[in-house]
């Protein structure tokens, strides 16, 4: 057991750090040319039009659970996204995505080694994943979507501290109490 929560904080430490990275190259601004700008403009497009693949399939896989779905955004990090499912006032699961620009979180500089790096990842979360938490890392165009979910009714610790961190107490689970976190933490829901 021991052995199954450190290969899951390991991993949760990656998705961690590979926001921070992401957040940090993000959060440079560049100056110069028309050329940077208009880069910058397609890559803001991209991570757009992978924004809305990433809402489209955590509705496709969390409208399997049957439930309602509320999905969380802040402003102070555009990258990330909180989707959660609940009935009356019982969170079903939360759902961490996030859209990290480029390959250098999976420790790739192409499309084709970031492939091959998050089929390793993916393999290595489902053999090391602490029970009710699965995590995924999805390659696109323009860079990474790595995803957390925490299946609630399963989930015996939080090995990353994400649940703690967003205020939810696992003890009463509680939408409406995570719900109030949530919104006096930042995020709003779309």
């Amino acid at each position: 057991m021991k052995k199954v929560l450190t290969g899951a904080a390991v991993l949760m430490a990656v998705i961690a750090m590979a926001g921070c990275s992401s957040g940090n190259k993000n959060a440079q601004s560049s100056s110069g040319s028309a050329n940077t700008a208009m880069s910058e403009s397609q890559a803001g497009a991209a991570q757009s039009a992978d924004a809305n693949q990433m809402s489209s399939q955590a509705a496709n896989q969390e409208s399997k659970v049957d439930g309602t779905v509320k999905t969380y955004t802040n402003s102070s990090m555009p990258e990330l996204e909180l989707i959660v499912t609940y009935k009356d006032d019982t969170v079903l699961t939360i759902s961490q995505k996030q859209i990290l620009t480029g390959y250098d979180s999976l420790g790739a500089t192409n499309k084709e080694d970031a492939q091959k790096a998050a089929q390793q990842m993916n393999e290595a979360g489902k053999n090391h994943a602490a029970e009710g938490v699965s995590t995924n890392f999805e390659v696109t165009d323009t860079g990474v979507i790595s995803s957390t979910t925490f299946d609630i009714s399963k989930i015996t610790v939080d090995p990353s501290g994400t649940l703690s961190d967003l205020g939810f107490n696992p003890d009463s689970n509680s939408f409406k109490a995570l719900d109030a976190n949530l919104l006096s933490a930042g995020y709003t829901a779309k």
